[in-house]
């Protein structure tokens, strides 16, 4: 795998997880992950091996150009089972480990008054073995924390197509709100992708709501 220059993430820890910078040690589990026609359900297509070994250089040099990207997710203990939307994967295992992405980058596309150059979207992707026990709440949460806290944002939107309602529950969790007067029309679609992937609709969150937020508030 190719290496350029490397910035550093800072580590966040929550209760369950550790997000941290990728290792090659990674590479293995997150093309498994990205082969994955469940995890992927939502995207044009699975990633080949390469194409995924291509996505993770994509973040760290994102990492690089911004101070900020994609951490990888690491699940340091057993958690508790929940229940929600979200949860919809296998039973707890107790598994441990490398988990998936979640992070904040810049879109690599502009769409003129919803997403504009200087925007920054929070997303995550994870294992199916990772869902059901609110992972990407919790690594979420702490990714917003350090967004406004530590980055300096003032806003942080995500976006996800119409049928994705796991992710936009994870949006309502963590304080996003629905800003509907942003929703797109994926400027890279093609008619292959169908036609359920080509509307997006926009949640987001700025500085204020955040601080204002329960969310906010609560330990990480």
């Amino acid at each position: 795998m190719r290496h350029g220059s490397q910035a550093v993430l800072p580590t966040l820890r929550t209760e369950r997880l550790v997000l941290r910078n990728w290792s090659d040690a990674d590479l293995d589990p997150f093309a498994e992950l990205n082969a994955d026609t469940a995890v992927m359900e939502h995207f044009p297509s699975t990633l080949t091996r390469a194409e995924s070994d291509d996505l993770v250089e994509h973040i760290r040099h994102q990492a690089v150009a911004s101070g900020f990207s994609l951490w990888a997710v690491e699940v340091a203990g057993p958690g508790p089972r929940r229940h929600g939307p979200e949860d919809s994967g296998p039973g707890f295992t107790g598994r441990t480990g490398f988990a998936g992405f979640t992070g904040i980058i810049r879109p690599p596309f502009v769409v003129p008054g919803r997403i504009d150059a200087g925007t920054v979207e929070i997303g995550w992707r994870l294992s199916r073995w990772a869902w059901g026990h609110r992972y990407a709440t919790e690594a979420a949460t702490a990714v917003l924390a350090a967004a406004f806290e530590r980055f300096g944002l003032v806003e942080v939107v995500s976006f996800t197509v119409v049928d994705n309602l796991r992710s936009q529950a994870v949006m309502k969790r963590v304080g996003l709100r629905r800003t509907p007067e942003r929703d797109f029309d994926h400027p890279r679609w093609e008619p292959a992708w169908g036609k359920e992937l080509r509307r997006h609709q926009v949640w987001s969150i700025d500085r204020a709501a955040w601080e204002q937020s329960s969310v906010a508030s609560e330990p990480q």
